[in-house]
This record gives structure tokens, sequence and C-alpha cells, in this order.
């Protein structure tokens, strides 16, 4: 009797593990074969494609004003701060003003929700508002 309840509950495990794999490689293979939209695309690019990206639109020297409106004209794009001198929380800490704005949020490959990567950006200026660099930072919320 002990060794048919066994059975079941072994039975029961390996069906319940089955069925976690089987979701996940399903999720996997539909977010490989679906076409991803421009900007999904740009999210799960490496920093320094996206980087490069953002030069393109704001390259250096271009005035903070003019960064403003390239931000605002993307509708997932969201400034969180504007900032006209630095701090200790202020992106990489480089130049003397800066605009921090979140770019999207994209799920890793997994089902679940696990694995979350949140994608934001700093572009700092000098002292004349002008462009000098742009800092790239992924953050990922896994459990």
């Amino acid at each position: 009797m002990k060794s048919r309840c066994k059975r079941k509950i072994v039975i029961g495990i390996s069906l319940s593990v089955a069925v976690i794999i089987l979701v996940n490689v399903a999720t996997i293979l539909s977010n490989h074969f679906r076409e991803m939209s421009p900007e999904e695309l740009l999210l799960r690019s490496s920093i320094e494609e996206i980087k490069e990206h953002l030069l393109n639109d704001t390259p250096f020297g271009m005035n903070m004003e003019d960064v403003i409106k390239v931000i605002e004209s993307h509708d997932e794009w969201k400034i969180w701060q504007i900032s006209y001198e630095h701090g200790p929380d202020y992106g990489s800490g480089i130049g003397a003003k800066s605009i921090r704005a979140h770019i999207g949020e994209y799920r890793g490959s997994c089902a679940f929700g696990i694995g979350m990567t949140d994608v934001a950006v700093w572009w700092a200026f000098d002292e004349n508002a002008e462009l000098i660099d742009i800092f790239v930072r992924k953050d990922v919320d896994a459990i």
C-alpha cells in the first residue's frame, strides 16, 4: 500500500515538473518566433547598441531642451528626472546637468513573469546644456 502511494506521489511530482518545463519551453519558443516591435528590439539590444542608437537621435552637442523633445516624442519613454545640478543619485555623475528617463521594460524568456528587465537612460550635459554623454542602465528583477 505504501509503495502505491509513493508511486502516485512520484508520478504527480514528475507530471508537475514536466508541465512547468513545457510551459517555459513554449514561452521561450513563442518569444523567439514572434515578431518584435522596433522598440522591443532596441530594449533587448546590448547597452552599447542602445547607446549607439540613442546617439543617432540625440548626438553629442545637442541642446538639453531638444533632447527633452526627442524623449517626449516617444510614447513609451517617460522622463523621471531633470537635474540642473548633479548629486550622488544622478546617473554616472558626469556633467553639470542630466535627464533621466525610463525607456521601457521587457520580460525574460521564461514564463510566470520571471526576469523583468527595466531600461533607463541618463543624458549628461555640460554647464552650457550641451549633451556630453549617455549612460544606459539595465536592471533585472528576477525571482
